[in-house]
């Protein structure tokens, strides 16, 4: 599941009055998407190898694009989520700057804008995110991951 399950789907479905379609793309999304995630569980545990020795070792032949999109898929999600993880981190220290004096009562809008055109403000907090990103990733799943996930679940 996307963000864009979590941002726009929910209010646009609302606002077309796509209920039965809602019921309809839950039954999907629990059906496909939970034999798709048992499967790629499995043919990790069985296999015990990255994802593109994984698909060799179970599949091989052809099978090894699957192994090579589950690399490339990440990657190409990541470069659009990172954008929106660094807005994330500036809305949060937008938002503290207003709550203790600082900053304009600018709109939403006009804020979203101001930042999205500055020639620098959007590389510094995307570099911000990438940073903790990578933290958290070296950290390892114990250290790294799990407690990340333990301060941050909350919070949304």
């Amino acid at each position: 599941m996307g963000l864009g399950n979590i941002w726009k789907f929910p209010y646009l479905a609302g606002s077309e009055g796509g209920g039965a379609f809602l019921i309809i793309y839950l039954a999907m999304v629990a059906t496909i998407g939970l034999s798709a995630m048992i499967a790629e569980i499995a043919i990790g545990r069985y296999a015990q190898l990255d994802p593109i020795g994984a698909f060799k070792k179970t599949g091989g032949g052809p099978w090894v694009i699957f192994g090579i999109l589950a690399i490339l898929t990440p990657f190409l999600i990541l470069s659009f989520y990172s954008v929106v993880g660094g807005w994330t981190i500036a809305y949060i220290v937008k938002s503290f700057a207003l709550m203790f004096g600082g900053g304009s009562g600018v709109g939403h809008e006009d804020q979203f804008n101001q930042l999205v055109s500055s020639p620098v403000e959007p590389i510094i907090y995307h570099a911000l995110f990438m940073g903790l990103s990578m933290v958290i990733v070296l950290k390892g799943v114990t250290d790294g991951i799990e407690k990340a996930s333990k301060i941050l679940m909350p919070l949304v």
